[in-house]
C-alpha cells in the first residue's frame, strides 16, 4: 500500500498520471521565462543608476560590476529552476571533460581545434556586424560597456579581479547551464532537429545581451556553443570555448580602450574626445567572411569527427 503522506519535495516532481514527467519546457515557455527574467534583472541593475544621484557610491565601477555578477549568477539559478520544477534529468547540466556515463577522454586534437575556433569565430561574427555598421553608420559609437570595464580595471586590483572573474569564469559557467544545458536540450528532447534548436538557442542568447551592434557576433558565438554542446554531449566544451572567447575579447577590447584613453593636450583644460576606430572597408569585411566561413564550418566538423558519434538526447 502506498504511503499517503506526501514527501516534502513532492511539489518538485509532478505526478506522471497528471502532468507527465519529465516535461521539458517548450519554446514559448522558454522565451517568456527568458524575457521576464532579463527584464527583472535589468530593473535590479537599474537601481544603482536611479539612486546614484542620491548615493554616489552606487555609481562606483566595483558596485556596478557586483550587480553584473549577480545578474550573471542568476542564469545558473534559472537553470536549476527548470531542472527542479519540471523534473528534468540533472545530467543535462553535466559539464565534465567526458561524455555522461563514459570515462573516455577526448583526443588532444580537439583542444587544438577549439583554440583555433576562438579567433575564427570572433573574426567571422565581427565582420557580420561590420556590414551592419556600414548599412547604418549612426550605430557606430564607442562601446559604453567596454569603457566601463576599462575604467573599472584601472580603479583597483579588486575591480580587475571582478572583470576577469565575471567574463572568464562566471559568465561561461552560468550562461551555458541555462542556454545550452536547459534551452537547447529541452528543444532537442521535444523532437526539434539540431539546426532549428541551435538557431533558436543562438538567437535567444544574442537577444538577452540587448545589443544591436554585436547581435550577429553573439548569434555566431551562440551557434558555435550550441554546435559544441551537440557534438560533445557535455557542457564542458562550450564552457571552455566561452571562457577562451571572453578572455580574448576582454584582452582586445580593454587593450583598445586603454590605447584610446584621452590624453591632455598642452595649454588646454579638457581632454580631446577619443576617436572611434575606423571601420574596415566593405570589401575587406566580405573577403574575411568568405575566408572564415568555410574555416569555421571545417573546424566544427573536425571537432565533431574527433569526438565521434554524438549521444542521443533523451528526456
Amino acid at each position: 500500500m502506498a504511503d499517503p503522506t506526501p514527501r516534502p519535495d513532492a511539489w518538485r516532481t509532478p505526478p506522471p498520471e497528471d502532468f507527465g514527467a519529465p516535461r521539458p519546457p517548450g519554446p514559448g515557455a522558454l522565451l517568456l521565462f527568458t524575457v521576464a527574467f532579463t527584464l527583472m534583472m535589468q530593473i535590479i541593475m537599474a537601481v544603482p543608476y536611479a539612486l546614484g544621484f542620491r548615493f554616489p557610491l552606487l555609481h562606483h565601477p566595483i558596485v556596478m560590476l557586483g550587480f553584473a555578477l549577480v545578474f550573471t549568477l542568476g542564469w545558473a539559478f534559472a537553470a536549476r529552476f527548470w531542472i527542479a520544477v519540471r523534473a528534468l534529468p540533472p545530467r543535462w547540466l553535466f559539464f565534465g571533460p567526458t561524455r555522461p556515463g563514459t570515462a573516455a577522454r577526448w583526443p588532444t586534437r580537439v583542444w587544438v581545434f577549439l583554440a583555433l575556433l576562438v579567433p575564427v569565430t570572433l573574426v567571422f561574427g565581427s565582420n557580420l556586424d561590420t556590414l551592419l555598421l556600414h548599412a547604418f553608420p549612426s550605430l557606430h559609437q564607442p562601446d559604453p560597456q567596454m569603457e566601463l570595464l576599462a575604467e573599472a580595471t584601472l580603479e583597483s586590483p579588486l575591480a580587475w579581479a571582478l572583470v576577469v572573474g565575471l567574463g572568464v569564469l562566471a559568465a561561461p559557467v552560468c550562461e551555458e547551464l541555462f542556454f545550452r544545458g536547459v534551452v537547447l536540450r529541452s528543444l532537442r528532447a521535444r523532437a526539434w532537429g539540431p539546426l532549428p534548436a541551435m538557431a533558436f538557442t543562438a538567437g535567444l542568447f544574442a537577444a538577452v545581451h540587448l545589443r544591436i551592434v554585436g547581435f550577429f557576433l553573439l548569434f555566431t558565438v551562440g551557434w558555435v556553443l550550441a554546435a559544441l554542446a551537440e557534438a560533445a554531449g557535455s557542457l564542458f566544451l562550450p564552457m571552455l570555448f566561452h571562457a577562451l572567447y571572453n578572455g580574448l575579447v576582454l584582452a582586445i577590447g580593454l587593450g583598445v580602450e586603454f590605447l584610446r584613453a584621452p590624453k591632455f593636450e598642452p595649454f588646454t583644460l579638457t581632454p580631446p574626445p577619443p576617436a572611434g576606430p575606423e571601420l574596415p572597408p566593405v570589401g575587406a569585411a566580405l573577403l574575411l567572411l568568405g575566408l572564415t566561413a568555410p574555416l569555421l564550418a571545417w573546424l566544427l566538423f573536425l571537432i565533431r569527427r574527433a569526438l565521434g558519434p554524438a549521444p542521443e538526447v533523451t528526456s
